[in-house]
């Protein structure tokens, strides 16, 4: 493995892509012959995509580092982005910096991409049988990056008392909030709720309820899956014609590549300003660093494959 800080010496520079105020700098590092032009141009589209549904004050300039390998299983793709782990409920790196116009942590890239290319990929709009849909999870990922994540874990442990934003919002069946606004502590009498139990966990947002008409289902299986429960939608909820962008899991096929006013309520939620223009709906390996102001935590998420 390449140590973090020779891999930003590696990193290979891809032209910048500028939207709707935001510009992403994709940096390719390890694995970057498996980055093709195609899948680079996917990328900054699916970037693009993500920007149109974002208000953002003043130009931003967002720093990915983009890797790739090639393993045959696991997830199909991972991003995330890093945060100061200061008490309470804290934005990502990208979060901060589109939100707020602060860089809070200067030349440092804001997030990270990691690719899987051992998987049949269609980078066009019309996606091939038996081909994974590239854009569609392009804009799943960096969402992770932007914020729609938890740093929520398995049982037994979740003893921090510091979480992102989207944890804010977490509660059970009842409405009743799993993390304490005092001690940001985790009540491990909610311990069942995140395999499912007691009716699971939802996204009580007042934005997202609004869309959704109640509490948001959110993915909690019977068994933890790191990486995936808590971080994603109710899969098991959204299926079909309401599939969402933001499900754990995607099968191959055209998949899902616009947001819904539920995905669109978490945004506002978690603090995005979103776009006057009105946008149609369809029917971490973790890494700890020590940084100004607190300890810096790399928090990443992943989009599974779908059985067919």
């Amino acid at each position: 493995m390449i140590r973090p800080n020779l891999l930003i010496l590696c990193l290979l520079l891809f032209p910048l892509t500028t939207h709707a105020g935001l510009v992403f700098d994709f940096q390719y590092g390890t694995g970057s012959n498996l980055w093709t032009d195609n899948h680079k141009t996917a990328l900054n589209s699916a970037a693009n995509t993500l920007a149109d549904y974002l208000n953002v004050a003043s130009p931003v300039t967002l720093t990915f580092n983009v890797t790739g390998h090639s393993t045959n299983g696991g997830s199909l793709a991972s991003a995330g982005s890093s945060l100061y782990a200061t008490q309470g409920f804290n934005k990502t790196f990208v979060q901060q910096k589109i939100q707020t116009g602060v860089d809070p942590n200067g030349a440092t890239a804001d997030g990270t991409i990691n690719w899987n290319f051992h998987y049949n990929w269609d980078t066009d709009d019309s996606i091939s049988a038996g081909y994974y849909d590239f854009k569609a999870v392009a804009m799943h990922e960096l969402l992770h990056a932007f914020g729609f994540m938890s740093l929520i874990d398995s049982a037994g442990s979740n003893t921090a008392n510091y979480w992102v934003t989207f944890d804010d919002f977490i509660v059970d069946s009842n409405g009743n909030a799993p993390i304490s606004n005092g001690t940001y502590l985790w009540n491990t009498s909610y311990n069942t709720n995140l395999t499912g139990g007691a009716g699971g966990l939802y996204f009580g947002g007042a934005n997202a309820v609004a869309a959704f008409g109640g509490l948001v289902p959110l993915y909690t299986p019977g068994t933890w899956a790191s990486g995936s429960s808590v971080s994603h939608l109710d899969t098991t909820y959204f299926t079909g014609a309401n599939k969402k962008v933001m499900n754990h899991a995607v099968a191959s096929g055209p998949a899902v590549r616009t947001l819904s006013a539920i995905e669109l309520g978490i945004l506002e939620d978690i603090g995005y300003s979103l776009a006057t223009a009105s946008v149609p709906e369809p029917s971490t390996w973790l890494m700890s660093l020590v940084a100004a102001g607190g300890i810096g935590i790399a928090i990443l998420r992943q989009r599974r494959k779908q059985n067919d």
